[in-house]
């Protein structure tokens, strides 16, 4: 049943307003009662209700300053007004807070129930609405898990029948959606633009953790595929959701407990953004044209942080004019990932050989390496850490605490448990706030970075040393939830844990 508040200024209007209609008949149930604006709100604070039906003009409260402050409250609740008069200037301030109908006193029998009758139907559609979210968040859940080697068939198949997902076709493809760094979605225009992807393909699309889409392509041929994809282009040309895009196509598989495979070329193919024209679609064959191999040297390196160490920004500048100039019009084609994965490893690297900066945090600039949208932009980001990484040397001469010196040897003990500034203040009888000040003033970077920093490092240790799932080793470190442990390893690193562990071996 849904709850019906009533709230009117004359007690008379609220019992002829429960004798009006069968209530019960329509699944409504008058759930509360208030005579004046102030005790409506207080039932509203200690209830939940589906509809209020408010007067107009009351003492304390207006109706209409009631439904402002209970739209804080709930925006679920679904208002009816009434009034005595026909006051336009109430109506049109009723309609900009988003009432379902202004009724004129004595309430007309059928203008109430059609009223009612309406927003039962909105509230069952809002229902429906959040099941579907709440069910396309599990099937997303699935598909993730599928795609990131982390289920196996028999699994698969059970989870696959329950949300009727056949992908039974035999030629199956991943293609990954990624929207230029300009483009804004809110989760509503997301959740639109996959489901005209999926309407699109007739097949399942879902949302990775960096609001990427994930799309299967299952087709009963390669002609029919093509065909798919070329449609799937022409959405995305036409698209009022997207400023731009990159098209990455995955290789066929023949299976579905197949597709990891496919998605792990999907997603090496999207880091080609960095040398590709926007609304491009990128296929295997582009890989033919790039050498594999790393150009920045480690002793390319340590003259780097020489000209750092030395405070010397212009040679530093130089260094790296002539090492962008090599990316961008040397005999060989680098590939965005080796790139990339360069800038990165000469982020640790100058990180490494510079003692004083040994804290200075990382995270940040490797996100936005992986967020680079071209070699101009990834050159003055680099540049830019340079340059502040210099000026922060000076504050970098804080001695630890011995507060602080013991609280690092805990957590590298105990960082696979749950550690926070809440537990290591109540364990080390010190304040919580004032912890997390001295954590950052000492070592220059905040505790939630360092922990996981230090978490992702050993990480990279047991996906090196061990033949574990990443799923499994994340929640060996102290990361619970998978999908975190996912999006912060490729947030530091720059490529998944599955992707790294791939690079170590090869």
């Amino acid at each position: 049943m849904y709850k019906v508040l009533l709230v009117d200024d004359e007690p008379l209007i609220i019992e002829g307003m429960k004798a009006l209609i069968p209530w019960e008949d329509y699944g409504l149930e008058i759930a509360g009662e208030a005579y004046d604006g102030s005790h409506a709100l207080q039932l509203l604070q200690e209830n939940t209700f589906d509809i209020m039906i408010t007067d107009i003009k009351m003492p304390k409260m207006t109706g209409l300053e009631l439904i402002f402050h209970c739209k804080e409250l709930n925006k679920d609740t679904k208002y009816i007004v009434l009034s005595g008069f026909q006051e336009f200037e109430y109506i049109k301030k009723g309609l900009k807070l988003g009432i379902e109908n202004y009724l004129l006193k004595p309430v007309n029998e059928e203008e109430l129930i059609n009223t009612i009758e309406n927003v039962i139907e909105k509230k069952k559609k809002d229902t429906r609405e959040d099941r579907n979210r709440a069910s396309y968040v599990l099937r997303d859940n699935m598909v993730w898990r599928l795609l990131n080697h982390e289920i196996d068939e028999k699994e698969w198949r059970q989870r696959a029948d329950l949300y009727h997902l056949s992908l039974s076709d035999p030629v199956l493809t991943v293609a990954m959606i990624q929207f230029g760094w300009n483009a804004y979605l809110d989760q509503e225009a997301l959740s639109k633009a996959r489901t005209e992807i999926e309407d699109l393909i007739d097949s399942v699309c879902i949302i990775s953790p960096d609001n990427d889409f994930v799309a299967i392509l299952s087709e009963q041929n390669e002609k029919h595929q093509l065909e798919t994809i070329e449609r799937l282009k022409v959405y995305l040309h036409k698209s009022d959701h997207f400023d731009y895009f990159y098209l990455s196509i995955g290789r066929s598989v023949s299976s579905a407990i197949e597709l990891p495979k496919s998605y792990d070329l999907a997603s090496e193919l999207a880091t080609y953004q960095l040398i590709l024209e926007p609304n491009t679609i990128i296929t295997e064959k582009i890989m033919e044209h790039f050498y594999d191999n790393n150009y920045v040297k480690q002793q390319d390196f340590i003259q780097l942080t020489k000209y750092v160490l030395n405070e010397d920004i212009e040679k530093a500048n130089t260094w790296l004019d002539d090492t962008f100039l090599q990316f961008a019009e040397g005999d060989h084609t680098y590939p965005p990932s080796i790139i990339r994965q360069s800038m990165i490893e000469l982020v640790i690297s100058v990180q490494k050989l510079t003692p004083n900066a040994k804290f200075y945090p990382t995270t940040r600039w490797v996100d936005l390496i992986l967020k680079s949208h071209s070699l101009e932009e990834l050159r003055k980001i680099v540049e830019q850490y340079l340059n502040e990484l210099i000026e922060a040397f000076p504050k970098q001469t804080v001695q630890r605490s011995s507060i602080i010196q013991s609280i690092l040897e805990y957590i590298h003990d105990h960082y696979d448990e749950e550690i926070s500034l809440k537990t290591l203040s109540q364990r080390f009888h010190i304040n919580s706030i004032y912890l997390g000040q001295l954590f950052h003033k000492e070592l220059g970077i905040v505790f939630s970075e360092y922990i996981n920093q230090h978490r992702i490092e050993k990480a990279k240790e047991l996906l090196k040393s061990t033949h574990q799932k990443a799923g499994k080793i994340g929640k060996s470190v102290g990361y619970s939830d998978t999908t975190y442990f996912y999006k912060k390893f490729k947030k530091s690193v720059g490529v998944t844990p599955t992707e790294w562990r791939s690079m170590q071996f090869n």
